[in-house]
């Protein structure tokens, strides 16, 4: 079963943005808006230290981390 927690009104994370968000056992997460739907992803980069939501950049549905510039869809 999937627990679902609110981390955001819909409108605090427009179109193309990128925001971090904590979850209620303190892990951070990066919530993006892509065309009005809406994915998480663990906040850090899989190469490195990297925060996706405060370094990385959104490109149509990939996130590319810049400081490997790594992609992921």
């Amino acid at each position: 079963m999937i627990e679902r927690v609110a981390v955001f009104s819909v409108d605090e994370v427009p179109a193309g943005e990128i925001r971090a968000a904590t979850l209620p056992n303190g892990e951070t997460i990066a919530v993006y808006n892509v065309d009005g739907a809406f994915y998480a992803t663990q906040d850090r980069c899989t190469h490195g230290e990297a925060s996706l939501s405060e370094d990385g950049t959104l490109c149509g549905k990939f996130v590319e981390c810049s400081w490997h510039f790594g992609t992921f869809d």
